[in-house]
């Protein structure tokens, strides 16, 4: 008896089963509804550039429709190092001066989130401030 009531719990849990005339219905089917948040996509900087302190390059994105605001923030690594610019109007570009003071480094990322929705943001692929 023991083993047909271990074989009727591992068949209720995946199908249903009869013990002792007393029916147990099917597991009803339940839909989980998920919603997903469309990332913003940096196209540059890429991991082939090679950006030098004191000059401008264009940081480029795209968004979903319907962001109104951005801002935009460097990384190095994984540690924020500062804020480029905060709550700007979103035209999926924006050319950035980099300062003097800026570190050299291989490993810097741009991460450009929405202001309306701090989970909705994109980084940038890994590249290379140098002099």
């Amino acid at each position: 008896m023991k083993n047909v009531v271990i074989l009727c719990v591992l068949f209720f849990l995946v199908k249903g089963c009869n013990i002792d005339g007393v029916e147990v219905a099917d597991i009803p089917e339940i839909e989980i509804e998920t919603t997903s948040i469309a990332a913003i996509d940096v196209i540059s900087p890429t991991s082939a550039d090679r950006w030098k302190k004191g000059e401008s390059y264009l940081i480029r994105w795209s968004s979903p429709s319907g962001i109104k605001t951005v801002r935009i923030e460097l990384y190095r690594k994984t540690a924020l190092q500062r804020v480029i610019i905060n709550d700007i109007e979103n035209r999926n570009e924006y050319w950035w001066n980099i300062p003097d003071e800026i570190a050299t480094s291989l490993n810097y990322s741009i991460k450009v989130v929405n202001t309306a929705n701090e989970n909705q943001f994109g980084f940038s692929q890994r590249f290379t401030i140098e002099k």
